[in-house]
């Protein structure tokens, strides 16, 4: 009598014996790259969503000299796809495209403006949606809007206007990271923060690894400010300043180098309806590198 075959493994023999060859043969001659991808689709079910984001990852692997790691590549194709969902127009969605849009007219203003996503379970589903729900809201200043904490909310979008810099503050970082620690737990994953810039340009953050990124903002950063006697948002904002002032105008690679290895992924929108985004990092030369994950 012979025994039964687990389904994992046949739902992994299919996967893998219609992959292209080269894919096959590249899983089939790296142990580790193999356990972590039956690992990942074998927590995943083995769905139709997760399989064609493997093979997704598996190509771009093959096809590129990026050190990154399959989780690396995995975590970055989920990412954009929960960035490109705050787009989706369904009930449940929090459709930010038209607020996005709002905010756009608000760049040229001497103020921030903002709005905030919040996620609620109502009768056993997960609804986003938008905060306040009369529209966006006018900031105290040009560089500070009101974000809304708490266990419901899981992100916040706001202006850069004219005159200030298109790229993330350290206030920015410190509200991510705040927004992190204050929602649910279950809605840690989805947290992020947007900027819509003076020059059409949006772009978002997101959290990897808190534990880098808490020990960077929180240890770090505060360990400096303090040691140079200030408060940290104030030591930062000249920080920022600095180091956009000398960046020669590429603000990606400024910010990259300062923060990119921090436990943060840094996106930007492709195209103005929000469906489709780019990863951006530094490749082994340093300079800014992009990701197409749409």
């Amino acid at each position: 009598m012979t025994n039964p075959i687990d389904n994992d493994i046949i739902q992994w023999n299919s996967f893998t014996d219609n992959l292209p060859r080269v894919l096959r043969d590249m899983l089939r001659g790296d142990f580790i790259l193999n356990s972590e991808v039956y690992d990942y689709l074998r927590d995943e079910e083995f769905s139709d969503e997760a399989l064609a984001l493997v093979e997704e990852v598996l190509e771009l692997i093959e096809s590129s000299d990026d050190p990154s790691t399959f989780e690396d590549q995995i975590e970055q194709k989920e990412n954009c796809k929960e960035l490109a969902s705050l787009a989706d127009t369904e009930p449940n969605d929090a459709n930010i495209k038209p607020l996005v849009d709002e905010l756009r007219t608000k760049t040229t203003a001497d103020r921030e403006w903002s709005i905030s996503v919040r996620r609620d379970p109502i009768n056993g589903e997960l609804v986003d949606s938008t905060f306040p729900t009369e529209g966006i809201q006018e900031g105290i200043s040009n560089v500070e809007s009101e974000v809304r904490l708490g266990d419901r909310f899981i992100g916040s979008i706001h202006t850069h206007p004219i005159g200030t810099f298109g790229m993330f503050s350290w206030r920015d970082l410190n509200v991510l990271l705040s927004t992190y620690e204050e929602t649910s737990t279950s809605f840690q994953e989805d947290v992020f923060i947007m900027i819509v810039n003076n020059d059409g340009s949006v772009y978002a953050l997101q959290i990897t690894d808190f534990g880098a990124f808490s020990n960077r903002i929180r240890l770090i950063d505060w360990a400096i400010a303090e040691l140079n006697g200030e408060d940290p948002e104030d030591y930062f904002k000249d920080d920022f300043r600095d180091l956009y002032q000398t960046s020669g105008g590429d603000l990606e690679k400024a910010f990259l180098t300062a923060y990119g290895d921090s436990g943060i992924t840094l996106s930007k929108a492709t195209n103005t309806d929000l469906d489709s985004w780019e990863t951006l990092t530094l490749d082994g030369s340093g300079e800014v590198s992009s990701t197409l994950c749409d």
